[in-house]
């Protein structure tokens, strides 16, 4: 894996019951790489997701997000999904929200120091 590469399919394979979906996919994206993944319904594009994400394990072939396993990576990737089931009542603002991204380092047994908030604003 080159130093600037940040995900590495390398002859990628996976199958749902038998249906192959991927088949020896192989390509790399770079640090500062803007990308779309386009395609017909059914092609592959969520499951390709899904396996840089770690969701779902390849049949053949190996992947490497920020020079680790997917699933070992995955703290560090921002992803939003396409559903997102919530409770619209449930009361949250948008500070309460941008602090929980503060959490990253584990919860520190209190609530959100001065920083947290200063850096959350």
């Amino acid at each position: 894996m080159a130093e600037n590469e940040v995900v590495v399919f390398e002859d990628v394979s996976f199958s749902y019951n038998g249906r192959n979906v991927l088949e020896k996919v192989t390509f790399s994206i770079g640090a500062g790489d803007f990308i779309a993944i386009v395609g017909p319904n059914g092609g592959g594009k969520t499951t390709l997701l899904r396996l840089t994400l770690g969701f779902l394990k390849p049949r053949k072939g190996s992947i490497n997000v920020l020079g680790k396993s997917p699933v070992e990576a995955r703290p560090r990737v921002g992803y939003v999904p396409q559903h997102f089931a919530y409770d619209e009542r449930f009361p949250v603002t948008v500070m309460d929200v941008v602090l929980m991204g503060r959490l990253s380092g584990g919860w520190r047994g209190g609530p959100f120091r001065r920083r947290d908030r200063r850096a959350a604003e």
